[in-house]
């Protein structure tokens, strides 16, 4: 009811900066994309999964939605470990279609045979290539959870400090990884915002 001393009070706990309001000076930022390619049979599943989601797509009584479809799509460019997971979960979601189930069964099994291989990540190999040729600290971004995962698990291997920041941590979790990557960590491998 008393806006004015309400504004008063919030004034005193709010407080919000714009960057040209506290002169903050950014270093030299570089994003890069760097395009690979597929082993003969990834580039397999990902055409298959690829018409399976074009022939979907503006299909209706499957149980996919256009979201899950679309999910589909990015999580092969991001890493066969993601998409093995939403595979496992719709093989054996009730919600969706029969047949498409049953696709997604044949889709997971060849993208375990994929993650089986013992055949090195050309993913992570060039990540550990970019790594090894620049001295500053270098923050990767990927949307899904497991491919940050698989990313920081491969860097630990490699015995580069690594940090890391997603939005299943809390909040004291995620200022310990933000001050591990300021002090000591040279990589931060983050989720897309981290939230």
């Amino acid at each position: 009811r008393n806006v004015k001393n309400l504004r008063h009070l919030l004034s005193n706990v709010m407080i919000r900066n714009k960057r040209n309001d506290i002169d903050v000076k950014l270093t030299k930022r570089t994003a890069t994309t760097i395009p690979l390619a597929l082993s003969t049979e990834e580039k397999k599943l990902y055409d298959e999964i690829s018409l399976f989601v074009k022939n979907r797509y503006a299909g209706e009584g499957t149980g996919l939605t256009r979201f899950i479809l679309k999910n589909l799509q990015e999580e092969m460019g991001s890493s066969f470990e993601a998409l093995t997971d939403t595979l496992r979960k719709l093989a054996i979601n009730e919600k969706v279609g029969k047949a498409e189930r049953s696709m997604m069964s044949n889709f997971v099994r060849d993208a375990e045979n994929i993650l089986k291989r013992d055949l090195p990540n050309e993913k992570l190999l060039k990540v550990l290539e970019i790594i090894k040729g620049n001295n500053d600290k270098i923050i990767i971004f990927t949307k899904y959870m497991a491919t940050q995962n698989v990313i920081v698990s491969f860097l630990n291997e490699q015995n580069i400090k690594t940090a890391l920041f997603n939005g299943s941590q809390k909040r004291k979790e995620k200022e310990e990884q933000i001050e591990f990557f300021k002090m000591d960590a040279r990589i931060l491998v983050s989720t897309e915002t981290g939230g």
